[in-house]
């Protein structure tokens, strides 16, 4: 019956949506004054906005509606999992637990609060409990409360926020004017879209000079705000009966989708909410999940989204600075002005970042905010794709580069900076960020001083830095000396001191980054060192580290001015044959740093600031502030987030992913080697023997491997020394990625024809090394560089270290290549299938042990 009527009904209205002639229409049956209601304009569903735009909903940049793009705990989606199996009885209508979570939360008591299906649906009990004459808005803001002010036929009275140098404020005088005959004042804190926070003292102040008006303080974005729980106005609860705090869950939690509001207020006012409400306004499913929301670890998502606000405040007020200007805020989201310089309306700039698939808010037609845009608060690869997509707006950068390829940056761009993704090179500081020098160079530093009798803190040390022109940590040494004297020695003097000092305390330095982002780097793109140490310095923690072989290029204090000048990074770029038009990335912990990387323009080098080791808190984030202040393009606070920008597919690797290196120096050779069990094939080799190079290479194909190899050997002697060292290297390698070998499969084995030849192998990770290696007829003496000789020592050498029982038998073939190329295929296929993981955890042992 119902799908009927819902037919007929369709079937007599017309194209445009409008009943056709000869059916009465039903306007005679609603309110008069439907025709005046304010219609509000929520954003659409996602489909419907990639479907318009044209690309899949996944590239979409989503930064129109303030929601939080982190989601919601894992937590609380699982209590939200949970709740549907109880979804056939209703929800309790009194809203105890949560009702009861939410008071400890608010540090109220449970009769001060009330629940709803979202803040609209409390502001909505709010107007039917009060029934206003009158209700008082400050514009701009929230455009709800005169939505549901029409509804309920109240005279509404605006009182515009005051429009200061670069800030929105209340009009205290205006708000006291007018609530003095009104019955609700509407106070949004921090308020959307300008991020204006209204003091305590101006609630209290409105809340005591206005007592016959109920007072709403709208606290959406309140936990956003620096400080928090400090600041809310929830704390007057006790002293005002006619205070009401309204909060949602929907934008800190990440619930915007499950409808979560609550009212705080006098139990008497809570009282007649439950009385009107809709007594199952919340869904077994929104309450669960805000029960859970209350109890989940959300502060360090709160502290990356309050993070990337002040990265988009730096931005904005220092590169892009030329075209926009923002204001302060303490939400999730920030409002820019566009300046005439760019030649755009806001309307016009919001449309070509919706053609790249951006979407943030125009404000172009609201009061006191021509030309404004919002722009919320997301991921730092959504803040990424928003700038890349800015910058081309303003013709700073061509679309090419903003999609992610390598083209030429044109000189005349004020800025360049493409994705991080795209780079095809990665310049390196050392000091901060490859190494944690806390207890090596910044000690050092200190007790250097303070052997010329100069005491100097590390606050001071920071200060000396930040002024720039600091990359040489002796003159550092040797200003902060005369700073604190008056007079200070011969930097030769500071020199000698610093250096002796600086060798009892290096063997403290740890590396930041993870060894397998550094290999895995050095397999896709060059790689330099640019840093202000001596070269003995730098070689000395290079070789320590056992990573000097990432590194083909190393430019110290001796070969060239120090930073800012960015003459070492260009010179390295050079070096490493980086084509002028390729994209390239330079990490550094200081201002110096981040100039030198912007003054290599026109060559598109991206600045990554780092905060180095040691620091967190408000320190942490002041140095964030002063790096993106100096035109640092992302700025990362650790190992993960440095290789979440740099290598997201490594940072999305399964857990678990078994992981070996090996770095081997012995009079004969200096070999480096790194392997990954689940990798895609991917090769780096270099043993300057091609036939032993290219079965390398064999082997990682079809072992489904990555490896990074790289020997220098004395090959001027012969191959022996060379080959057997590698396959020492990769078997040991191997033999860490796999630890106690827990899970593998242990045992494989493959043919692998190639033309006439035939190989079998067998592997056994038995834990007990030995390796049998046939060849139906003998091996030619020489095989592209390789000795016949050695492809057999090759497979005992590996089984030596893999620790692993190994047979090689080439049963057919003539020619030696051929029969060679089909034993390593036959080997790695072989070893694929042992080392695999099982559907078991244990040791493949009866001993329980390999």
């Amino acid at each position: 019956f119902q799908s009927l009527c819902c037919t007929l009904c369709l079937a007599s209205m017309t194209a445009n949506g409008a009943f056709a002639p000869g059916v009465r229409s039903a306007a005679h049956l609603l309110r008069s004054d439907m025709g005046n209601m304010l219609e509000y304009h929520p954003v659409q569903p996602l489909e419907v906005l990639a479907a318009e735009i044209g690309i899949p909903v996944e590239a979409l940049c989503k930064l129109d509606a303030n929601e939080n793009l982190y989601g919601a705990h894992s937590s609380v989606v699982e209590a939200g999992e949970a709740a549907l199996r109880s979804s056939h009885i209703y929800p309790d209508p009194g809203q105890g637990e949560l009702r009861a979570a939410l008071g400890r939360y608010c540090s109220v008591s449970p009769e001060q609060v009330v629940a709803g299906a979202g803040a609209d649906d409390i502001l909505d009990l709010l107007f039917r409990v009060v029934c206003p004459k009158k209700v008082v808005t400050c514009p701009p803001t929230f455009a709800m409360y005169k939505f549901f002010g029409k509804i309920s036929r109240s005279e509404i009275v605006d009182v515009p926020l005051k429009k200061l140098d670069r800030c929105f404020a209340f009009d205290m005088d205006g708000i006291l004017r007018e609530g003095a005959s009104s019955q609700i004042v509407f106070l949004t804190s921090p308020n959307n879209p300008t991020g204006t926070r209204l003091s305590n003292d101006d609630v209290e102040r409105i809340c005591t000079a206005l007592p016959n008006c109920m007072i709403v303080v709208d606290e959406a974005y309140i936990e956003f705000a620096a400080g928090f729980p400090h600041g809310t106005a929830s704390v007057l609860l006790d002293k005002h009966v006619n205070l009401v705090v309204v909060r949602t869950f929907a934008k800190w939690a990440g619930l915007a989708g499950m409808r979560v509001g609550y009212a705080l207020a006098h139990p008497d006012i809570i009282k007649a909410i439950c009385q009107i409400k809709i007594p199952y306004n919340l869904s077994v499913a929104a309450s669960a999940t805000g029960v859970a929301a209350l109890a989940a670890p959300t502060g360090p998502i709160l502290q990356k989204i309050r993070r990337e606000r002040a990265r988009l405040l730096a931005v904005f007020n220092g590169p892009l600075s030329e075209w926009f200007e923002p204001y302060p805020s303490e939400a999730n989201f920030v409002l820019v002005r566009l300046k005439p310089v760019l030649g755009r309306t806001s309307r016009q700039l919001t449309q070509g970042l919706r053609k790249m698939g951006i979407l943030i808010r125009c404000y172009d037609e609201l009061l006191g905010m021509t030309d404004c845009i919002r722009i919320s608060v997301g991921r730092p690869q959504d803040t990424d794709q928003l700038l890349r997509g800015l910058l081309v707006q303003v013709g700073a950068l061509s679309p090419v580069v903003a999609a992610g390829s390598l083209p030429a940056v044109p000189s005349t761009a004020p800025i360049a900076l493409p994705a991080v993704t795209a780079a095809g090179c990665v310049l390196w500081d050392v000091d901060g960020v490859i190494v944690d020098v806390g207890k090596s160079y910044r000690q050092t530093i200190l007790d250097t001083c303070a052997s010329f009798g100069a005491e100097v803190t590390g606050q001071e040390v920071e200060a000396v830095k930040r002024r720039g022109n600091a990359n040489n940590d002796w003159i550092v040494t040797r200003t902060l000396v005369a700073e604190k004297n008056g007079s200070a020695p011969s930097l030769e003097e500071v020199t000698s001191k610093f250096e002796q000092i600086y060798k009892t305390l290096r063997d403290t330095e740890e590396l930041v980054p993870a060894q397998s982002l550094l290999s895995h780097l050095s397999q896709q793109v060059p790689q330099g060192i640019i840093t202000g140490r001596p070269r003995s310095d730098a070689d000395y923690v290079l070789s320590k580290m056992e990573i000097a072989s990432y590194f083909p290029v190393v430019k110290c204090m001796e070969d060239g001015p120090a930073k800012p000048s960015p003459k070492l990074l260009l010179d390295a770029l050079d070096e490493l044959k980086v084509p002028h038009s390729t994209v390239a990335v330079f990490l550094g912990d200081t201002v110096d740093d981040i100039k030198a990387a912007l003054a290599c323009k026109p060559r598109p080098v991206i600045p990554v600031g780092v905060v180095p080791p040691g620091k967190d808190g408000a320190a942490a984030a002041d140095h964030e502030a002063h790096l993106y202040e100096a035109g640092a393009w992302r700025v990362v606070r650790n190992a993960q987030e440095m290789q979440d920008l740099l290598a997201p597919k490594l940072q999305a690797a399964p857990p678990g992913q078994r992981l070996g290196s090996c770095a081997r120096e012995t009079k004969e050779t200096k070999i480096k080697c790194d392997v990954v069990v689940e990798g895609s094939g991917v090769a780096k080799v270099s043993t300057k023997i091609g036939f032993l190079d290219h079965m390398l290479e064999t082997l990682t194909k079809h072992s489904r491997t990555d490896l990074n190899l790289i020997v220098d050997g004395d090959i001027h002697v012969d191959d022996h020394h060379t080959t057997e060292d590698a396959a020492l290297a990769l078997g040991t390698a191997l033999d860490q990625a796999l630890g106690n070998r827990a899970g593998v499969t242990r045992f494989g084995s493959a043919f692998a024809p190639l033309d006439e030849a035939l190989a079998c192998a067998v592997v056994d990770l038995s834990g007990r090394p030995s390796a049998s290696v046939s060849f139906h007829q003998p091996l030619r003496e020489q095989i592209g560089g390789l000795s016949g000789e050695m492809v057999s020592h090759f497979f005992v050498s590996i089984a030596t270290t893999l620790r692993a029982t190994v047979h090689v038998d080439v049963t057919k073939g003539v020619n030696s290549h051929h029969m060679v190329e089909a034993a390593f295929k036959a080997f790695a296929m072989a070893l694929r299938a042992a080392m695999a993981k099982s559907q078991f955890t244990d040791i493949p042992s009866a001993k329980g042990v390999l």
